[in-house]
Formats: C-alpha cells, structure tokens, sequence
C-alpha cells in the first residue's frame, strides 16, 4: 500500500466514499464488494488499498449523495427526481446488505458510517448541506431504518462537520447536532487550509465557524479525525512541520481522540499527496507516527 510505503507504518483504518443517492450508480453496497471480494486478487490492487484488505484494516465509509438540496428528499424519504427508488428502500436495502456477512467475505467488522459529512462547510450547501433542520430529520429517518433493521448494533455512526466551515451563526456545527441517540462518534475533518492547527480545531480555538468538540461533546462521545492534512505547499516548510508536530500531539492534548485518518491523495487532491512533501514533513510524520500509541492493527 503506497501509504504504508511512504511512511513506514501499516494502517489501521482506510477512508473510502460511495454514492448514497439511488439515482447513481454504485450506491447500492454491492457498489463496496471489491473491499471484500476475493482480496487475495482485488485488493493487492493499489487502488483498493493494498493487500489484504479484509480482517487487517477498518473501514471509515464516506457516505455522500449527489444532486440539488437532496437533504429534503432523504428527510421525507421520497424519490429523488431521477431515480425510481425512495430514500427509505434503499437505506433499508443498503443496512441489510451491510450486516449480511455472505456479502462481505465473512468479514464482520463493525463499518464507521459517516453520512453528509462536513455538512457547515458552503461547498457542501448545494446538496446536502446548508440546512440544519432537514440535515437532523434526514439522520434520524436514515439512523431509525437502520435501527430497525438491526444495523446500528454493527456498525458506528459518524457524525462528522469540518473543523471550521461556514463562519454564520446559523451553520453552527451543534445546529445540525441529530441527538445522541443517533451518533455514536463525533469526528472532524482538519485540514490546513481551515487556517488553523489541529488542536485548535479540536478545542475550539479556531475562531468563528469552529467548534469546541472536545468540550461539547468529548465527555460522552468518542472523539475521531475523520481526515484530514497538511498541504504540501501550505506556509512554509517549518510550520507545515509545526502543523504535522501538532496533528500527533493531540494524543494528549485531546485525550477523548479515539482515531485519526490521514489524507493522502496523489491523484485527485494533490496538494495532500505525501510524496510531495519536503524531507523536514516526511521526517517528522514518521518519527511520530512511529510511536507505539498510534495502533497498526485492528484489536
């Protein structure tokens, strides 16, 4: 795995996305069998996150819809206008699918669901987000399906808004908060270009549009960097290396932090490719990520 390669350390949890909306292809979760069919031929595939897939690492699913202010449509459980199947077939489809271990390659982990995420953030208000009141009713509807069916017993629902996103009062992160009930962990992303260090996004010292996750919701939640990074030409060289030192420090900085997913992407999103990184960035993420706290390997 080119990650792995790079950093000298085998991961413990893999970012994946997949379409929600049933109007587009792959959204159904056979759209996910590569991550469990046949590992011994898929996934020593580097763009199915290297060998050995199955039972060697979790799965964090980014779960996004496609299409114009679809929060509506999942809150009502309707059809999406192109599609001939509602929001609530396909959720009860989607979750009966995930628990059915005949599907996975007997694989029966549990599967960090994070639906809409960074649903503050303007570039998500086209489709999803932008509308906290449809943003609770759809989770609960969706979370509910999924509670019935049995799914919520397997998996983890999280819950995840980006570390600084719109900076209106009216987009505040707790706005779009479903209720504990629904949400399982509360995750973050945190990236660099937010303008602030990975602990000040944490503990809400990131200025308007950010949140104080650890005191809001550290004390019952298990906290999660669901992605994030540094870019490689961001500021300068000494403080990418800073961001990257304070990105580690979170472990006790953060102590309520359960898990962290590093975003490197050398095809996509460039500006977060590992390799692109000065020797100083390199150095410094793998003297820390060396250390015997950050888990290689599911327990």
């Amino acid at each position: 795995m080119r990650h792995q390669d790079l950093t000298y350390k085998t991961t413990a949890m893999m970012l994946w996305y997949q379409e929600m909306n049933p109007s587009y292809a792959g959204a159904d979760f056979d759209g996910l069998e590569i991550l469990w069919d046949n590992p011994g031929a898929h996934l020593k595939d580097e763009r199915y996150g290297g060998e050995g897939y199955v039972g060697s690492r979790y799965l964090t699913l980014g779960w996004l819809p496609s299409g114009t202010n679809v929060v509506d449509d999942i809150a009502r459980g309707n059809l999406y206008p192109t599609s001939g199947t509602k929001f609530d077939q396909h959720f009860k489809n989607w979750f009966t699918d995930s628990i059915d271990t005949s599907v996975r390659g007997g694989n029966t982990d549990p599967i960090w669901i994070r639906p809409m995420n960074e649903f503050n953030g303007t570039w998500t208000w086209s489709t999803y987000g932008g509308d906290p009141l449809n943003f609770k009713r759809a989770w609960r509807r969706m979370y509910n399906i999924a509670e019935r069916i049995g799914a919520t017993d397997n998996h983890i629902f999280l819950w995840s808004p980006a570390g600084v996103g719109s900076t209106s009062s009216a987009h505040d992160p707790a706005d779009y908060y479903p209720g504990d009930q629904y949400v399982d962990w509360v995750g973050l992303s945190m990236y660099s270009n937010y303008g602030y260090y990975p602990v000040q996004q944490l503990t809400g010292a990131s200025g308007s549009g950010g949140c104080d996750f650890q005191g809001d919701y550290g004390d019952h939640k298990p906290l999660m960097i669901s992605e994030g990074a540094v870019e490689y030409n961001w500021s300068s060289s000494s403080n990418r290396v800073t961001w990257i030192d304070d990105w580690f420090d979170t472990r006790w900085e953060v102590p309520e932090l359960r898990s962290a997913v590093w975003f490197d992407d050398s095809k996509y999103h460039t500006q977060y490719d590992f390799n692109r990184y000065g020797s100083s960035e390199k150095n410094e993420f793998r003297s820390e990520v060396d250390h015997s706290y950050w888990e290689t390997m599911p327990e």
